[in-house]
């Protein structure tokens, strides 16, 4: 069977050898899909003969910029675009040489992926989704072939202030002012105690939602400039989207000269900056969600709520770990509440007595005197 495939891969470039004087006036295309034809009919040591051969068929046209490529509609859309590609890549020191636009729109593009990187101490998302490796990104950047850059060019100097997309996610950062809001976890390991019985409830948080509560976390945000910053990371966003379908096609293009197959790091850097400012997005609705919940356990004990909740276990203990981190935050900011403090030591000792009724009504006294 092996002799019979290197039997086979010999007659096939015998063949290419006589017939390559008719095949430089002959359509490339017809060439290779004759070639890729008969190379998918054998296998082994004959599909690399097959695969060189093709490779040869390309590298004989080598006349101006002769294209071979995948999808018929793409092809025809670049040849309209001759023009504007040719300027894309002129007009510097060197094709795509420093001062064209081709130059600086990979400087540029490399300029975003490490300003990207940079950010990842601040939101994991960046560096768990393969961005926090921006050298190297960049390094993957300076070798793309032109041809590979020019229809994201072609989209993002359409969009003003795409580079600015990791500036805007650090003002959201600092607008939000809790690292906690982007972290995948609330808490980490060993931040919730063991489950120790109903007076444990009391003598650590047992849960993420009584965890949470008793940081005494307050929203610190500008809403209406928050809601600016998430508009305009939104728009970009959706930019990045688009730009990510919208390449897609030239991706299949090999230009010869160009080097082969062009590589989609940029289509894959967009997609995954998309993404991960949408999972931001997600964290920071996720917080302020976690916020209300904190709120809306503090109004109940503001009011002395009658709800049954409030008359078991767990229901006071998230009245009690609101009202501890209330006091935290106080008594970090210098303000002693004794009183309140008074009321809150009595409703810790009813609560691991089991009087849940009586242990919350002290909860709310000692709210009141704040």
């Amino acid at each position: 069977m092996k002799r019979t495939r290197y039997l086979l891969a010999l007659c096939l470039l015998a063949f290419s050898l006589q017939a390559k004087a008719d095949w430089v006036s002959t359509d490339i295309t017809n060439v290779v899909n004759y070639v890729t034809d008969m190379w998918n009919v054998v296998m082994g040591n004959v599909k690399d003969t097959a695969q060189d051969l093709k490779r040869q068929l390309v590298q004989l046209q080598q006349q101006g910029d002769t294209v071979k490529e995948t999808v018929d509609d793409t092809l025809e859309l670049l040849q309209h675009r001759r023009g504007p590609f040719q300027d894309f890549v002129n007009g510097g020191a060197g094709r795509c040489g420093a001062g064209s636009p081709c130059g600086d729109f990979r400087n540029d593009l490399k300029s975003f992926v490490l300003d990207m990187a940079a950010l990842q101490q601040w939101f994991p998302q960046i560096q768990k989704s393969g961005l926090g490796n921006g050298q190297h990104l960049a390094d993957i950047i300076d070798h793309t072939p032109p041809l590979a850059l020019f229809a994201p060019y072609e989209v993002l100097q359409r969009v003003p202030g795409w580079q600015e997309i990791p500036t805007q996610l650090g003002y959201l950062y600092d607008e939000i002012g809790d690292a906690d809001a982007f972290s995948f976890e609330a808490l980490g390991p060993g931040q919730v105690a063991p489950n120790s019985g109903a007076a444990g409830a009391f003598d650590a948080p047992q849960n993420r939602t009584d965890a949470f509560c008793s940081k005494g976390k307050q929203p610190k945000w500008d809403t209406v400039r928050l809601n600016r910053v998430k508009a305009t990371l939104f728009v970009l966003k959706n930019t990045l989207d688009g730009l990510s379908e919208f390449t897609d096609a030239y991706i299949e293009i090999e230009l010869a000269g160009e080097g082969g197959s062009v590589p989609l790091v940029v289509k894959g850097v967009a997609k995954t900056v998309a993404n991960n400012i949408e999972s931001i997005f997600d964290a920071v609705d996720a917080h302020r969600a976690n916020l209300d919940v904190c709120r809306q356990i503090e109004a109940d004990v503001a009011e002395g709520s009658p709800l049954i909740q409030y008359q078991t276990r767990d229901g006071v203990a998230h009245a009690y770990w609101v009202v501890q981190g209330i006091l935290d935050y106080r008594t970090q900011n210098g303000i002693l509440e004794t009183k309140a403090l008074s009321y809150f030591h009595d409703a810790k000792a009813l609560a691991h007595r089991g009087l849940w009724k009586n242990a919350f009504a002290q909860i709310h006294n000692a709210y009141a005197n704040l």
